[in-house]
């Protein structure tokens, strides 16, 4: 690792007043901007009660990701973790709600009534699985019997071509 590069990181942003007003800590926070050769003063306020930050730069509002005054501010007080209410949802793994998530929401949108018996045939057949899980010769046994209820179904459901369903999702 490249020692020069911590110390960069740590000398990029530095405290130069603080006061405490109630349960609020504020930090004024500097740092100097390379690029237009100038210095920048930032308040940073931290409420002890709730968590919550807030800079004055308006890096957040603008971009959705907490900005260096911000992370200057955890470093001296001694935050290892962003707070929840710091990360916005459509940075998140899991954007979506569970539900939409699953497969069946995949292929269009179903009316209630076969949401529910879809959902309910794949609850089934995923109990079926844990029960089995290690049993070899019973999964191979059911997935023999899903194949051929499925070469049935193909059999009784003539499957529309490509073409036609795009015609009748527009």
């Amino acid at each position: 690792m490249d020692t020069n590069i911590g110390f960069q990181k740590l000398y990029a942003c530095a405290q130069i007043a603080s006061r405490t007003e109630g349960d609020v800590d504020y930090c004024v926070i500097q740092h100097r901007d390379k690029k237009n050769n100038m210095v920048v003063d930032a308040t940073v306020s931290l409420n002890q009660l709730d968590g919550s930050v807030e800079c004055s730069c308006g890096h957040f509002n603008w971009h959705g990701y907490l900005c260096r005054h911000v992370f200057c501010v955890f470093g001296i007080y001694g935050i290892n973790t962003i707070p929840h209410n710091c990360i916005l949802n459509h940075w998140r793994k899991n954007v979506l709600p569970e539900h939409l998530r699953e497969k069946r929401h995949h292929y269009g949108s179903c009316i209630e009534e076969t949401e529910i018996i879809a959902s309910e045939i794949l609850s089934t057949v995923e109990e079926s699985i844990t029960i089995i899980r290690s049993n070899p010769g019973k999964l191979s046994e059911l997935l023999l019997k899903v194949k051929g209820l499925k070469r049935d179904l193909e059999a009784d459901v003539p499957v529309p071509n490509a073409h036609q369903n795009k015609d009748a999702l527009y």
